[in-house]
């Protein structure tokens, strides 16, 4: 636990984000929180001008919650801070939003101690770097992530910036501003979301599609439920792989007979 912010150090997270691919039809949102669940999902996403009720986001956090999963709702204005998205485990700041210094700054200091993510699309270096000066932050503060995106749908693999993910992070540090590195993938598949764990990312967020085959901006840049529970499989490897930092020689290496057997050539080329 850093000693800075109350940042989790519990694995990747991996966030089915639902945009509008349940095109506004209540039964379709539910399904796709299940199917998230079910594919390994640790929480889902939805947005606060998605076209729902109120009465509907309710309900929707609360089968996230009952299937034991984390649920996030994207911002868009202050006045969905607070208790009106009290079910919420976490507040997401969009690139759309991200400049939005009080907006930001608001997330920040809610005083309900939620999570707070912010995507930074369609910004420039500087842009970003602004975005943290001055700071009227204080501690504690809620866990912070910082998310790595391209603002296109679905995005081409010459746009995506992932060199930028230890950057902003680091900016934001230097700034006493601590958080952890998260992407938010626009990709049609899901290599970029594992490259980003292997780079140190502890927050996926990938678009969730229920048919993939539909035609719209969303949908092209979202991943099936069997994909999604593929990318939390292999995004587990990685991660479990990144934990080993230790070099010793293990068990399977030995019973395989062939470490034995070279070494064994070795010492007779060399008459040991």
């Amino acid at each position: 636990m850093n000693t800075h912010t109350n940042i989790p150090n519990d694995g990747v997270s991996f966030v089915a984000d639902l945009c509008r691919n349940h095109r506004g039809n209540l039964p379709i949102a539910d399904e796709m929180i299940h199917q998230a669940a079910l594919a390994g999902a640790t929480g889902v996403k939805i947005q606060a001008d998605d076209g729902f009720s109120l009465e509907d986001h309710h309900h929707l956090l609360s089968r996230a919650k009952e299937l034991g999963i984390k649920a996030y709702v994207t911002i868009r204005h202050e006045s969905h801070l607070g208790p009106v998205y009290g079910l919420a485990d976490g507040y997401k700041v969009g690139s759309g939003e991200c400049l939005n210094r009080r907006l930001v700054h608001a997330a920040l200091m809610n005083e309900y101690g939620k999570e707070v993510i912010i995507s930074a699309g369609g910004t420039t270096q500087m842009e970003w770097d602004e975005l943290w000066i001055p700071s009227p932050m204080l501690f504690p503060r809620p866990a912070l992530t910082l998310c790595e995106c391209t603002s296109s749908y679905p995005n081409m693999p010459d746009e995506i910036r992932l060199g930028f993910l230890k950057n902003m992070v680091e900016e934001a540090r230097k700034r006493n501003i601590w958080a952890v590195m998260g992407y938010s993938d626009h990709m049609p598949n899901y290599h970029m979301s594992l490259a980003a764990i292997a780079l140190g990312a502890q927050y996926i967020e990938k678009h969730l599609s229920l048919d993939v085959r539909r035609k719209d901006d969303n949908n092209a840049s979202s991943i099936s439920p069997v994909a999604f529970r593929n990318m939390v499989r292999e995004g587990r490897e990685i991660e479990a792989a990144l934990k080993n930092t230790k070099k010793s020689v293990l068990p399977r290496e030995i019973t395989t007979g062939k470490l034995t057997y070279y070494r064994r050539q070795y010492d007779v080329e060399w008459g040991i």
